[in-house]
């Protein structure tokens, strides 16, 4: 098992090829699977006498017996609970998705189409190919995104504070933390070096450092990639590697490779994501909900290399990635399962149904609670059923925007038609159909709102649904119907919601025994 096969050769040929030096003309027949796209590798009936000379055959990385394996880290879809063997209904078709962003690799195997029909009629799009060279580009055989390992070989370490740059002007106080040019390369040639803080690991790269083992404060919640082996430490963990280099005449030591680890807590959100209030409209609820988007096995361009550093010579076809950009298509292939099973069903519906049914978080481990999650984790199973949306048209929007102050030019920039701001067509933030319901005030002042909402039926044709709040002692909230009854699918039904109070979070949920459709509501100190 290895490196993937190179262009033009055929995994079973190539395969074949070897078991024939064992087998014979009975390679074939024992040949039972080809591994070819993510790694090169195959399945194949042998004794163990068979198995030890194909074992020390050249070329040949490892051979090991069949065995039921469990994954090492999670499946996103699973995380999700939404397995593959889940009941589905014949209609999921036809669904059109549009990746927008940077970085996109077209040939990655992530974007391969085998397996699918040809593109729906409604398919607008054209493929276009054309003919390219990578400059500066390298290819490195057998690499994987964890290659770097020093083999259990130890070297000797330095602390950066004891390998400044005196050169270039730099001291102990400032290589401390392995800044750029700060390192002497005659230093730390050849050794680990440790760092009082996180950072590229580019400097002790080209200082010729054999690696790097960096020490703070921050929190370790999401994987860094470094162009060397490198580790990310405690400062208790830092301290202790402190002393010992501070009490050991030559000390020195190595870096392993990573193990995975099973974090329990999860879901929650990371520290480097984006929390809210909105800033520009304080009292629509942002974030809208969660979606796995850390640590993410993700396509990767060949044309950047693992850390993204041009020092680094790795190309790999998929790599860990974390962001908004690893969220987003997770977010993307539940929208199309729920527009699959509604074809008829707008974006506001869609969001809707997402929000409604996603799954609570804990503010334990995300303590800015909804401006960290919003609704809460995205739920794809119960999200195609969500009993009742709040839909929304273009209207809506359009009224929304005129009641923000847009004037009739800018509305027609965002419109793209001859639509206009007047008095009869100015909305206010609190009426625009939103699953969720926020509301900003001043420190230490009550406020009161009224919110206008509507939902759409898309349950059970003749359903009751009824209202309950949950809320603290600071907030006092009521709904008005409390009881909504409907006699058909896509009745629409209209209800206020009353807040009066201080701070706090609550939640509305509507339910008729089947469906919970619930929805986050904050009122919060706007500073």
């Amino acid at each position: 098992m290895g490196d993937r096969p190179k262009a033009g050769l055929q995994a079973t040929s190539l395969h074949t090829s070897l078991l024939q030096e064992v087998l014979g003309s009975n390679a074939s027949a024992s040949l039972l699977y080809n591994y070819g796209r993510s790694f090169n590798g195959f399945a194949v009936e042998l004794t163990k006498d068979e198995m030890l000379r194909v074992s020390a055959m050249k070329g040949v990385v490892s051979v090991f017996p069949r065995g039921k394996k469990q994954l090492h880290t999670t499946r996103s879809w699973d995380f999700m609970g939404f397995p593959q063997q889940l009941n589905r209904t014949t209609v999921e078709s036809d669904i059109i998705i549009g990746v927008l962003d940077t970085g996109i690799w077209p040939d990655s195997d992530s974007f391969s189409d085998i397996g699918f029909g040809p593109p729906p009629i409604k398919w607008k799009g054209t493929c276009q190919t054309s003919n390219f060279t990578c400059n500066n580009l390298h290819l490195m055989q057998g690499i994987s995104i964890n290659s770097f390992d020093l083999k259990n070989v130890s070297y000797p370490m330095i602390y950066g504070g004891d390998a400044a740059n005196t050169t270039g002007g730099f001291t102990g106080s400032t290589s401390r933390y392995c800044g750029e040019d700060s390192l002497d390369p005659t230093l730390v040639n050849n050794k680990i070096v440790l760092c009082d803080t996180l950072n590229s690991g580019k400097p002790a790269l080209l200082a010729g450092a054999a690696g790097i083992l960096m020490q703070d404060g921050g929190d370790k919640d999401v994987a860094h990639s470094f162009p060397l082996p490198a580790s990310y430490l405690s400062l208790n963990d830092g301290s202790s590697i402190s002393i010992y280099i501070n009490t050991t005449g030559n000390p020195s030591a190595t870096i392993l490779r990573s193990n995975e680890a099973t974090d329990t807590l999860a879901p929650y959100v990371a520290s480097f994501s984006s929390r809210g209030p909105n800033p520009i409209t304080r009292d629509i609820l942002k974030p809208d909900l969660t979606a796995p988007g850390v640590d993410i096995l993700a396509a990767w361009s060949p044309l950047s290399s693992v850390s993204e550093m041009k020092e680094d010579i790795r190309r790999v076809p998929y790599n860990i990635v974390s962001g908004t950009s690893m969220a987003c298509p997770h977010v993307a292939g539940v929208a199309a399962y729920i527009k699959s099973n509604h074809p008829s069903w707008s974006p506001a519906a869609i969001k809707s149904a997402l929000m409604t049914t996603a799954s609570p978080m804990s503010i334990t481990t995300s303590p800015d609670a909804e401006f960290a999650f919003g609704a809460g984790h995205i739920n794809p199973t119960k999200a195609v059923n969500p009993g009742l949306v709040y839909d929304a048209n273009q209207l809506d929007y359009m009224m929304f925007l005129c009641g923000q102050g847009y004037s009739t030019t800018l509305l027609q920039l965002v419109t793209g038609d001859t639509s206009n701001c007047s008095g009869a067509t100015n909305g206010t933030v609190w009426d625009l159909n939103l699953p969720s319901f926020a509301l900003s005030t001043l420190p230490s002042q009550s406020v009161s709102r009224n919110f206008s909402r509507t939902v759409t039926n898309v349950g059970l044709p003749i359903c009751t649904y009824n209202a309950t709040i949950l809320a603290p002692n600071t907030l006092n909230i009521h709904v008005e119907p409390s009881v909504l009854t409907f006699s058909s699918i896509g009745q629409k039904l209209s209800f206020v919601l009353m807040v009066q109070g201080t701070t706090g979070s609550a939640s509305l949920v509507w339910n008729d025994g089947m469906h919970q459709v619930k929805s986050p509501i904050v009122v919060y100190a706007s500073t």
